[in-house]
């Protein structure tokens, strides 16, 4: 698809990461012209308001599912759906950004929701990295809570208290995932080895 084209071409991880974490670290800033004008041409697709309007329509559900082709040696598994949420999440927290910079609360407020959306996908995955991404996105939206909030921008009471009921739901699923993903991790292990034991699979 044509978005997904002009993500991979103009996406560089380095770039970004140095202009988010100057975000972070100044969330009442505007944002750099060279990064919004990057964030702009990603998102300059004409299919992205639908993909965006139907990644926030994910807040509405509880939990979702993805389908992995599972190797006989579990390590080997590729995850590339996985890798797939990760840039659902960036495109709508870019989205969010340009929003809050035109003021466009309710508009940015539905893109940390549907983040939170995209996260459950990935609730009761058995793969340990998707924990880690899942635990990622719920920190992306905390630190653009941060930035909103930082703005000179008309939050209503209602709108803060949905969001932070929403992210108190994600740190109480957190402490009990924490858990379940070590026990996964040393069941992973477990089987793996009983693989190469039996000489089912060179590593």
């Amino acid at each position: 698809s044509e978005w997904y084209q002009l993500y991979r071409k103009n996406y560089d991880e380095g770039e970004l990461y140095h202009y988010e974490t100057f975000l972070d670290q100044y969330p009442n800033s505007k944002l750099p012209t060279t990064y919004r004008n990057k964030q702009q041409t990603i998102l300059q697709s004409a299919e992205l308001p639908e993909v965006l309007k139907r990644a926030r329509v994910l807040a509405n559900y509880r939990a979702g599912r993805l389908q992995h082709t599972i190797k006989p040696f579990l390590f080997a598994s590729l995850l590339p759906d996985a890798q797939g949420t990760r840039m659902m999440a960036n495109l709508l927290m870019w989205d969010s950004q340009l929003q809050m910079e035109a003021g466009n609360v309710e508009l940015a407020l539905a893109d940390l929701h549907g983040i939170l959306g995209v996260a459950h996908v990935l609730n009761d995955d058995s793969f340990v990295i998707c924990e880690f991404i899942r635990m990622a996105m719920v920190g992306i939206v905390c630190k653009q809570t941060e930035r909103l909030l930082a703005q000179p921008l008309k939050v209503s009471s209602k709108q803060l208290l949905e969001l932070q009921q929403a992210l108190e739901k994600e740190l109480l699923r957190s402490d009990t995932s924490q858990t379940r993903m070590l026990r996964q991790e040393r069941a992973t292990y477990d089987h793996d080895l009983q693989v190469l034991g039996a000489g089912k699979q060179n590593y």
